[in-house]
């Protein structure tokens, strides 16, 4: 998962990402750029630009880091139902037909059942991270203007992440660590403004 953006340089801009679910809450965070001119209107334009982006040196930036969220992940729990053993069916049975049908329901409610409980173990777990969690934070200034290229990719196994691009001509202010703030933090000020 990528988000592209322009940046006008010395402009400063933080990237915040969650990993939310997965086998593993790890992932990569990279933030590469300027990947094209901000001239580039065009998505497949700026998809080949990106493709043969390979800059280093100055000029250029080239972040990646791995984010790790596991301290956040719950304990896994261990199965509450014992697999229960059925007999085998009688071949020679005149029912035969009724009693596979019906152990085909069961064994379909017991998925259906266990997909449930991870579902909601997974559900509670995004709730923890954002609630408990801080988010993997990177800032930085555009050494030059252009399009510049943020992305989340898994680092073993596939991830739910979520991630945000603030710029600081679009917030309009930084936070006492130097961070671009947050939505919620720009409307909060707005709102002290108004309220003075």
């Amino acid at each position: 998962e990528c988000l592209y953006d322009t940046l006008v340089q010395d402009e400063t801009v933080t990237l915040a990402a969650f990993v939310l679910s997965g086998s593993s809450l790890k992932a990569t965070m990279t933030f590469d750029g300027p990947i094209a001119s901000s001239s580039v209107n065009t998505g497949l334009d700026l998809f080949m630009a990106s493709e043969t982006f390979h800059q280093k040196g100055e000029g250029f930036i080239r972040h990646s880091e791995v984010i790790d969220f596991e301290a956040l992940a719950p304990a896994p729990e261990e199965s509450e139902d014992e697999e229960e053993e059925e007999e085998p069916l009688d071949p020679d049975d005149p029912q035969i037909a009724e009693k596979r049908k019906e152990r085909r329901e069961r064994q379909r409610q017991k998925f259906l059942e266990a997909k449930a409980k991870r579902d909601q173990r997974n559900l509670e777990t995004q709730k923890k991270i954002r609630e408990d969690g801080e988010p993997a934070i990177f800032t930085t200034k555009a050494p030059a203007e252009g399009w510049y290229r943020f992305c989340v990719h898994a680092t073993w196994y596939q991830v739910s992440a979520e991630m945000e691009m603030r710029k600081q001509s679009e917030m309009g202010a930084l936070d006492s660590a130097g961070n671009v703030v947050s939505v919620e933090e720009s409307m909060a000020m707005k709102e002290d403004v108004e309220l003075e």
